[in-house]
């Protein structure tokens, strides 16, 4: 019997039943930025400089097959029903990162104002739209995400991003233990293997967030803010 398995039978523990709701959810979008999602940038121009480009043809295919699309489906429906957008990327206060810890600082990453550090075109922040620039894995730690979307009134995250088992992990478990209640995208997600991507929804699915794929919460939307009393879209203009 696998984590999962038992899990399902409450050992140790199986997290509880929940949905998202009108006025409460917001979509987190992590590092979809150049250097994690574009293969001339970060570690894919790092891999084809060392031979080894190979080894990230399913992470790539992934993002631009799968995680893109998915993400921009969801990223349209979540505007057009004004349901808040949080954006989530790497950055520093300073000019050259010196207010990062060591981890993030020996990345030589952080420097503001690089094109490696611009979120990806077909996800592009709106005018009005929150960006969160961070210096941790989590979303949480280096950054006051907390505050913001108790400011908001939010209660509810739905969260897609890279890397599966890295930041969005980090997010995901940070999140839960903030109280907020988590949907992840497991076909907005990708691990750079298979495997990887597979292990990280399966051991946070029921432990601290709902497993869901994009339809699944497009559909949730639909049924639930269908219902909702049109207002004056103006936020997102």
């Amino acid at each position: 019997m696998d984590h999962v398995e038992l899990r399902e039978l409450d050992i140790p523990l199986r997290l509880a039943d929940f949905s998202i709701e009108p006025g409460k959810t917001a979509l987190m979008i992590i590092d979809m930025y150049n250097r994690a999602t574009n293969r001339n940038f970060g570690f894919g121009k790092r891999a084809k400089e060392i031979g080894v480009e190979k080894e990230l043809d399913y992470y790539y295919h992934r993002l631009e097959k799968t995680v893109i699309p998915n993400l921009s489906r969801l990223l349209n429906a979540c505007r057009d029903e004004e349901i808040e957008v949080i954006h989530v990327t790497i950055g520093s206060l300073t000019l050259d990162g010196r207010d990062a810890g060591w981890r993030y600082r020996s990345y030589k990453m952080l420097s503001r104002g690089i094109k490696e550090l611009e979120i990806i075109e077909p996800l592009l922040p709106l005018p009005n739209e929150i960006v969160i620039k961070k210096t941790t894995s989590s979303a949480f730690s280096s950054t006051r995400a907390d505050r913001i979307l108790r400011n908001l009134g939010i209660e509810y995250l739905i969260i897609g991003g890279v890397v599966s088992g890295n930041c969005v992990e980090s997010t995901v478990r940070d999140g839960c233990d903030r109280d907020f209640k988590i949907y992840i995208l497991e076909d907005a997600c990708a691990g750079l293997t298979e495997e990887s991507h597979q292990f990280s929804m399966s051991y946070l699915h029921r432990n601290y967030a709902i497993v869901k794929n994009t339809q699944e919460v497009l559909s949730e939307i639909d049924q639930k803010w269908k219902s909702k009393p049109l207002s004056q879209k103006s936020k997102n203009t």
